[in-house]
């Protein structure tokens, strides 16, 4: 394992910089990012009207040899991630955010760990002491040499296989996003597994808490909500 540097992955980040907060999170994120794998990286940038941030982060994706594009409208992970996709040919996708670490050897770990266990659909890397939702498997610093199966996205970070096609629906952009896959999952017994043995750490609601303005976000919160509940009729199952 040691000194292998898996490149069968295209990596889609979106990047949103209206502010140098996010600035510096989205730095950390691509430099941690290029220094863990040799991966192709796709950056999305989006919803950043600095034109000097924008102009920085195009810059160190040069520098860090990191493929970028610009996308129009407001900002939505669904419709980056759909747009990054297109843009690469990597028999792996992973589907990531601006404010996340990644730490060496993630993406080779979790990849043998998935080789060894072909039957999962989705797996994450364990984000640690910042996974609020689902379960906490362990509260150490020890990595695992195991995946756990769990129905609901941990972190900040999924990976598919590109064959499977797998499209975001985008009438999800943030709010809502990880609870539509985790119904997606489900409704086609399909199963995702946690990799104890990658670590990817999310600085949790850095991009949510600095875009949006609060009234925004719960109006954003409560339509992608009801959206989903229509979607997948939860108010009828609930009466069932």
């Amino acid at each position: 394992m040691k000194g292998r540097m898996y490149s069968d992955c295209d990596i889609i980040l979106p990047v949103t910089v209206p502010n140098e907060f996010l600035w510096t999170v989205a730095s950390m994120c691509l430099r941690s990012a290029r220094a863990s794998t040799d991966a192709n990286i796709i950056v999305v940038l989006n919803n950043s009207p600095d034109h000097k941030l924008a102009d920085d982060i195009r810059e160190q994706c040069s520098l860090l040899n990191i493929q970028w594009i610009d996308m129009a409208g407001p900002f939505s992970l669904s419709a980056a991630y759909n747009l990054g996709a297109k843009l690469g040919n990597a028999r792996y996708v992973a589907y990531g955010q601006s404010d996340i670490l990644f730490f060496d050897g993630w993406l080779d770990r979790l990849i043998e760990l998935w080789e060894e266990h072909p039957e999962y659909w989705v797996v994450w890397p364990f984000s640690f002491g910042t996974v609020h939702y689902g379960q906490s498997y362990r509260h150490s610093p020890k990595l695992e040499h195991r995946i756990v199966e769990d129905g609901f996205p941990q972190g900040a970070l999924s990976v598919m296989r590109r064959y499977d096609n797998y499209r975001w629906d985008e009438q999800f952009p943030f709010w809502e996003l990880d609870a539509d896959l985790s119904l997606h999952m489900k409704a086609n017994k399909l199963k995702g597994g946690l990799c104890l043995w990658s670590r990817v750490d999310h600085l949790s609601s850095t991009v949510s808490g600095n875009v949006f303005d609060i009234e925004d976000m719960k109006i954003s919160n409560t339509k992608a909500t009801k959206r989903l509940s229509e979607k997948w009729a939860l108010e009828k199952r609930d009466k069932c």
